[in-house]
């Protein structure tokens, strides 16, 4: 549905609803890339249409804009959607924060690459085309030129430490070694 058109759709409802009657949000601040779309699609073709575009009555997305426009390449005319029961302020919050929640979770590299070696290795490499499958529990690390500058940076505001020479001593007590400041030791002249 359209703005211009009346409320047609009953809030906490999933209905099939005609794709032509939906429309993305105008104020989407989220950028939706090809690449995005792509995946999206593909994923749809193989394990089909699991999770519903979320609208309000007027058929606005609220959630779900790659989809759309994933089912809109494929030519789909009809899926379900579930119709938001929130008011316009509420909707407009969920877009967002819908959005933020998936960027703020990470990946248990361990238990990832124990499932990824059962993927088929054509969707591995789509899907996942950095990860290391022989990576150990400290887990893969993509560094990037970013992260190297910013370290790069941060280590060059940093005063550089003096140099302390450090001795090892054994107790002759409990015969355990301590490694303590060269400096700190009381000096008893040139043996002689």
């Amino acid at each position: 549905m359209h703005k211009d058109r009346e409320t047609a759709l009953r809030p906490s409802e999933t209905i099939v609803a005609r794709l032509e009657d939906l429309s993305a949000y105008e104020g989407n601040p989220r950028v939706i890339s090809e690449e995005a779309v792509a995946k999206v699609r593909k994923s749809i073709e193989m394990y089909g249409y699991n999770q519903p575009i979320v609208v309000d009555p007027q058929g606005v997305v609220v959630v779900g804009h790659t989809r759309l426009r994933a089912l809109q390449e494929m030519g789909v005319e009809e899926v379900e959607v579930y119709v938001s029961p929130l008011s316009d302020e509420k909707n407009n919050e969920y877009r967002l924060v819908d959005n933020r929640t998936g960027e703020t979770s990470r990946w248990d590299h361990e238990t990832l690459v124990m499932e990824l070696r059962e993927l088929d290795d054509e969707l591995r490499d789509e899907y996942f085309p950095n990860i290391d499958l022989e990576v150990s529990a400290l887990g893969a690390v993509e560094v990037t030129d970013a992260d190297v500058e910013r370290v790069a940076k941060e280590m060059a505001k940093m005063p550089d430490a003096p140099y302390v020479p450090m001795t090892q001593i054994e107790c002759p007590q409990c015969d355990e070694v301590f490694e303590v400041e060269s400096s700190s030791l009381p000096s008893f002249g040139e043996a002689g």
